[in-house]
């Protein structure tokens, strides 16, 4: 079966409609368009595309679950990446990089005397870094009109903002604990050892560079230009 321009435009609509991921309509639109091939042209489109994907794919509820697979495949090989780009700066040849972070915020933190309240101001400036990049991330190609969104775009998504959620929510928590429950007043009436801020936001830092790295890296193996 040689398909018309109409016909590529139907296979195109449906596999849109239940497909979520770019790499996946590619994937499955070459795969597709090669099996109708070998089908005799007597054969209505919409029944050859349906039996394909029941064959080779468990049916369009069977694509589903391979995407969800994939996904979370992704979404653990990202954040053992992450983990490594951390990892890469507390060992040479990059631990001097981190050293010398360390030593600045230590400076700094101990000339302001940070206290709770310091670091609810400079905290979010420094967990929000992955919006500087924010213009260049929605031009990739991450997000796309025809067919859908690259399967790294949510893991990259929650990675990047993770420090964001998990500060947000450590705060209120604590907050809790100090104001209603110990009832010893605001946590941010409390000073905190220089060394540990000054721990924390370095690793902030860190955790931001190597998620930098990660989305360069995805980029690539993405092949967005």
């Amino acid at each position: 079966m040689k398909l018309t321009e109409e016909q590529l435009v139907v296979l195109q609509d449906t596999l849109n409609d239940h497909i979520k991921y770019k790499e996946t309509y590619e994937e499955v639109y070459d795969h597709v368009l090669t099996a109708l091939e070998q089908v005799d042209n007597t054969v209505p489109l919409g029944e050859a595309i349906n039996t394909i994907m029941l064959n080779d794919f468990g049916g369009f509820k069977g694509l589903k679950k391979i995407e969800s697979d994939r996904w979370w495949m992704m979404t653990r090989q990202m954040v053992a990446k992450l983990s490594g780009y951390m990892i890469d700066y507390l060992k040479l040849p990059l631990l001097p990089i981190t050293v010398i972070i360390y030593a600045l915020i230590y400076y700094f933190v101990v000339e302001l005397q940070f206290s709770p309240g310091h670091m609810l101001i400079s905290m979010p400036w420094i967990l929000m870094m992955p919006l500087c990049g924010g213009y260049w991330y929605f031009k990739t190609g991450f997000r796309t009109k025809s067919i859908g969104k690259s399967i790294r775009y949510q893991p990259i998504q929650i990675i990047g903002y993770a420090p964001l959620y998990i500060f947000g929510g450590s705060f209120f928590i604590l907050e809790i604990i100090f104001h209603k429950i110990l009832k010893v007043g605001s946590i941010l009436n409390f000073s905190l050892p220089p060394m540990a801020v000054s721990l924390l936001l370095t690793l902030l830092i860190i955790y931001n560079i190597s998620f930098f790295r990660l989305y360069k890296h995805e980029l690539v193996a993405s092949e967005i230009k």
